[in-house]
């Protein structure tokens, strides 16, 4: 059994029929007028929207919703899509997997429909997807394995099945990664309390915590190999060490990536266990014993029974530092000898240690007058303090071996702090290299977003799917979002949750989700057109005297957000006379976003002429720094108020669009889609909303900025420049009929109890224009000449309402 849906648009209620019901109805015509309706469209827009109104059903089984929670009874069966082929429909069909095959909808592809377990959709999906690749050499299958995915009805008179064909029972399950149970260390625990241990440890999860993006693997790679070596010499236990680094990689990187970085860490932890490790006090006795002259065996003997730690690893530790040479490193540092005492002399060299910064990627970058400190990590750059340098620094050194250059490790660390004004002061990192402003930025005909495993560059022709190795210049680190990415079908974008709610808020109307949409491409698309920069302004459809919100304008800007840096502003409480009121932009910021503008009282001019010019910005004891125009953001707005400003040149800077109350207060989308837009999405829900918002990109780039005739945009502003008593006066008056402009005034006047000098006359008139002006009204206006009571009158005849 399967669940049939009217439309794409329905997702719950579905009928459960027969599968091989369906199937005859694709064999006999059922929906043929309505398919091929759709294969007759002549471009892929039109097509999508004409597939949008087929019904479809859920081929993997019967849904109480349309969603991967909602499954009630797995059907045993999975769909492969196989996109602009009909070459391979004898050669699949012969495959003995291959238990029903029919053209698609759009009648270009082949729907392959297979037996599987029920006991693992995903896993199967994934084997299935690569035996097609490898067998057939299909690489066009979406990666997306979604248990609720939609299949259109289609027309195939020559539908092909096979009622014998064969189970395809090969799974490619991903590992789950779940606390270990305490596995069987190579070394015995410790005897003793094992503080050496616990220390490095503990700073092997605080480098973890703080190391920035691109360098997260490698101090994953270095911190676990550093606790196998106190793993091997007894000091620390490999259960503990492996539960506290892999809760360190749950704080700080999103679950698709865990995977990987736990198989690091676990990898790191064995090998580490290769190359036994000492403490610090514990090498100083080594060391010392070695310069004295103590037995080599009896120097082992006494720190394994000292510290309760394993004796053969700690012999083998004593026996290498007993056989190693003198390592030469003077990173920044120089030692000379002076024979007369006997003594190494250790000298800094503020040059050198200019050279070590820059070699690990450390740069000064210039924004206007100001400058900031940044790091530089496989083109990825990073804002960093003083107090990061710093600890990147000592970092380093604590890494260090233990004896090298004639000196010993807590020597250099020692000096180096009794200097510390010379190594970490603001002053020192102005001799820093300065950054070359070689940062990948969208183009007029391209966007660029970043992803873990790849970016993608966006033009109109769609989506191109790149690897890092192939990009020229640098990003900021903000802009690497926390998900790794999987390109779909177009037609099949729709399907995802957030599709529908942006069709939700768009009042159902095609054209309407098109504005939406390219106004989100517009915001997604980095570069800023010098001649028509605009503001993006989400309102209310609904015209109410005390709007309640919860319509999701909000949910557009936070949907942005998991897309791009963006600055939230709270309109209700900015002031443009707070200096360090945009502290918060920095160069790497894309979007900043009034939620909830004051429309009464905060001037739009005032952000019309930011949207137009250099952005500068205060920061609190940093001084003032100065955007250039095509770096700076753009700007959205959310209101339920109308945002200020007339005339062309302010119409031209503004999009105002309207928000359908679909949603309220008291319906919110969790409700309808059982759950928290963001964070209680699969993966499979990120993939659709990644794709969407690269499609909203792709549409921007293709169409420009797209309009839709207003709901009830007119009249919201109408209300606010006049009132509702006035704007309900006007609404009474007939067409056709010619009225006496003074007295309409006296009606209005005298309806609500207003004296002249409470409401003149050329108020009225201007409020009265503005009603012309906003209803859009067809009127004639006249002055009377004949002689009479009303010579010399002004009037005014409607000859046509807009809703005639």
């Amino acid at each position: 059994m399967v669940s049939l849906y009217p439309n794409i648009h329905i997702t719950t209620n579905g009928a459960e029929v027969d599968l091989l019901a369906v199937f005859d109805g694709i064999r006999t015509g059922r929906w043929r007028e309505q398919v091929e309706h759709v294969r007759a469209s002549e471009t892929d827009t039109e097509k999508r929207k004409r597939k949008k109104k087929l019904p479809y059903f859920t081929v993997s089984g019967t849904f109480t919703k349309r969603e991967e929670k909602g499954l009630q009874q797995h059907s045993g069966l999975v769909c492969i899509d196989i996109d602009h082929d009909l070459s391979m429909r004898e050669e699949i069909g012969a495959d003995p997997y291959t238990y029903a095959m029919f053209v698609s909808t759009g009648g270009d592809g082949l729907a392959v429909i297979v037996r599987i377990p029920t006991d693992n959709h995903n896993a199967s999906y994934k084997a299935l997807k690569r035996y097609y690749e490898e067998t057939y050499g299909i690489s066009s299958i979406d990666s997306l394995p979604d248990v609720s995915r939609p299949r259109f009805v289609s027309y195939d008179p020559e539908i092909f099945i096979n009622a014998e064909s064969q189970v395809f029972t090969q799974q490619l399950a991903e590992p789950e990664f779940k606390p270990a149970s305490r596995p069987q260390v190579q070394y015995p625990a410790p005897t003793k309390p094992a503080s050496h241990g616990q220390a490095a440890l503990q700073t092997a999860v605080r480098k973890i915590l703080e190391a920035p993006a691109g360098d997260k693997h490698h101090t994953r790679k270095r911190m676990s190999y550093l606790c196998g070596g106190y793993v091997a010499t007894g000091l620390l236990s490999e259960y503990e060490a492996q539960e506290a680094l892999e809760e360190a990689v749950r704080q700080t990187s999103p679950s698709s990536a865990w995977k990987d970085a736990f198989s690091t860490i676990r990898s790191g932890l064995k090998k580490g266990q290769e190359k036994p490790i000492l403490p610090e006090p514990l090498e100083y006795k080594v060391y010392n014993s070695r310069k004295i002259g103590e037995p080599q065996e009896y120097v082992a003997t006494t720190l394994a029974t000292a510290s309760g730690g394993n004796a053969e690893a700690i012999a083998k530790v004593v026996a290498e530092i007993y056989a190693e040479k003198e390592e030469v490193i003077e990173a920044f540092w120089s030692v000379t000898y002076e024979e007369k005492k006997d003594k190494h002399n250790l000298f800094l060299s503020l040059e050198m240690y200019t050279k070590f910064l820059e070699a690990a990627g450390f740069r000064k970058y210039r924004q206007g007058k100001a400058c900031s400190v940044v790091r530089v990590t496989n083109n990825i750059v990073q804002e960093v303090t003083r107090d990061q340098v710093k600890s990147f620094v000592m970092g380093y050194l604590t890494e260090l071996p233990f004896a090298f250059d004639n000196i010993f490790r807590p020597h250099l660390i020692n000096e180096i702090m009794t200097q510390r004004r010379n190594f970490f002061d603001e002053g020192m990192m102005e001799f820093l290299v300065e950054l070359p402003d070689n940062f990948v930025r969208d183009t007029k005909h391209s966007a660029f977003f970043f992803f873990q495993n790849c970016f993608v560059e966006v033009t109109k022709a769609g989506p191109e799917v790149k690897e890092y190795h192939d990009l020229h210049g640098y990003i900021w680190e903000q802009q690497v979002l926390p998900r790794e990415f999987n390109l779909i079908a177009q037609d099949e974008i729709s399907e995802g949750d957030f599709s529908q709610f942006l069709y939700n808020i768009s009042g159902g109307d095609d054209k309407r989700m098109l504005m939406l949409m390219t106004a989100m491409g517009y915001l997604l698309h980095g570069y800023k057109s010098p001649s028509n920069p605009r503001i993006i302004i989400l309102v209310d459809e609904a015209v109410s005297e005390d709007p309640q919100g919860g319509t999701g304008k909000g949910l557009v800007f936070q949907a942005l957000g998991h897309m791009l840096p963006v600055e939230p502003l709270d309109g209700k409480l900015f002031d443009f006379r707070d200096k360090f009121a945009f502290q918060g932009v920095t160069d790497a910021t894309r979007l900043v976003v009034f939620e909830d503008w004051d429309g009464k009282r905060l001037p739009f001019d005032k952000l019309f002429n930011m949207a137009t010019t250099m952005l500068k910005i205060n920061r609190l004891y940093q001084g003032q720094v100065t955007i250039p125009y095509d770096r700076a953001p753009k700007f959205g707005i959310t209101s339920n108020d109308m945002v200020g400003g007339e005339g062309d040149s302010h119409a031209r800077r503004k999009l105002e669009i309207e928000i359908a109350p679909h949603y309220s207060k008291d319906y919110k989308p969790s409700d309808e889609f059982g759950h928290d837009f963001f964070t209680d999405w699969t993966l499979t829900q990120w993939g659709y909303f990644d794709n969407l918002m690269i499609e909203c990109c792709r549409a921007f780039l293709s169409h420009g900025l797209q309009e839709a005739k207003p709901i009830n945009l007119n009249r919201r502003k109408l209300l606010q420049v006049t009132n509702a008593d006035f704007v309900e006066f006007c609404d009474s008056l007939e067409t056709g009929k010619q009225y006496y402009k003074h007295e309409l005034w006296a009606d209005f006047r005298a309806a609500h109890s207003l004296s002249e000098s409470d409401f003149k006359l050329d108020k009225f008139s201007k409020w009265l224009n503005h009603y012309i002006r906003y209803e859009k009204l067809k009127t004639e206006q006249g002055q009377t000449r004949e002689a009479g009571p009303y010579a010399g009158k002004r009037w005014i005849e409607i000859i046509k309402r807009n809703n005639d």
